[in-house]
Order: structure tokens, then C-alpha cells, then sequence
């Protein structure tokens, strides 16, 4: 009898540790596949394209400014968390100005796939500058080409900006 009571009880745990190595298992799979939609579409809702202007042979910018400013917003959903990223930029006489905010903050930026920033975290909703001399020899309608990534606190958020310069009045 107690032999019996024995077998029951093995089988019993067997049928239990079978039953919850199946739930273990489903679970693991179940979330390694809900993450891996939520990778692939980061990069695809977080890309927006810029034209170039196209007045840059009829209009000039001055020694000091004003200058022509250039704007690009993107709105980055993940896991119903949203943040907006928006970027501005122009050119001086001698430079090239981005600027750059998100409302979740961000703590790298890469310029044609080049880690371009050095001065770590900022805050939300902190408008921070990033400029890059232009050649000497620059010329008004020259073509720049913005590949920027604004990295940190969720998904990168992908500008790709043709912009031309605006020559000198």
C-alpha cells in the first residue's frame, strides 16, 4: 500500500514538473517573439527624409544673420510610450547649426554615422547646438548631407536631411 501511495506521488511530481517546464518554456518563447517586432519597427517609425530647399540661388542670408532655418520633427511610439524629437538647422557664414530637442531627452548624436557629441546628457525638452565648420570654399547651393541619429531614452530617432546652403547677400 505504501509502495502504491509512493508510485502516485512520483507520478504525480512528474506530471507537475512536465506541466510547469511546458509553461516555462511557452512563457520564454512567448515574450523572446513579442520583442523582437518591437526592434524591428524602432527603425522604421523613427526615419523621416528631408528635402533639399530649393531657393538657395534667390535667396542670401547676411553676415550675423537671419538665417534660413530648416525644421524636421519625428514622433517615436514603443510600448505606448511616445517621445518627440525635433530638429532644426542652417547654415552661417562660416558654419553649420543643428539643433536638437526631444522631449525624453538624448545623450548622443551621430552626423553621418560618426558619434559627433561630446558633451553627455541632456534633459528633456533642452534645445542643445551642434555646429560643424563648412569648407572655405563653400558655395551657395552647395549640397549638405544630414544622416542624424538622435540616441538615448528609447529608440534613435533617423534624420535624413539634403540641405543647401545659402550663399551671402
Amino acid at each position: 500500500m505504501r509502495r502504491r501511495k509512493r508510485i502516485k506521488r512520483i507520478y504525480q511530481l512528474r506530471k507537475l514538473t512536465k506541466a510547469l517546464a511546458i509553461l516555462g518554456v511557452s512563457f520564454i518563447l512567448f515574450h523572446a517573439c513579442q520583442k523582437e517586432p518591437s526592434l524591428n519597427k524602432k527603425v522604421v517609425l523613427s526615419e523621416v527624409s528631408v528635402l533639399p530647399n530649393k531657393d538657395c540661388s534667390t535667396k542670401y542670408i547676411k553676415i550675423g544673420g537671419p538665417y534660413f532655418e530648416g525644421r524636421a520633427t519625428r514622433k517615436i511610439t514603443l510600448n505606448g510610450k511616445t517621445k518627440t524629437v525635433e530638429i532644426r538647422y542652417f547654415n552661417t557664414e562660416t558654419e553649420m547649426v543643428i539643433k536638437i530637442n526631444s522631449s525624453e531627452g538624448w545623450s548622443n548624436l551621430h552626423l553621418n554615422g560618426e558619434p559627433v557629441w561630446q558633451r553627455g546628457q541632456v534633459a528633456p525638452d533642452t534645445w542643445e547646438t551642434y555646429t560643424y565648420p563648412l569648407p572655405i570654399d563653400w558655395q551657395a547651393c552647395d549640397l549638405q548631407k544630414l544622416d542624424l541619429q538622435v540616441i538615448g531614452n528609447g529608440p534613435p530617432a533617423i534624420f535624413k536631411v539634403r540641405y543647401n546652403l545659402y550663399g551671402l547677400c
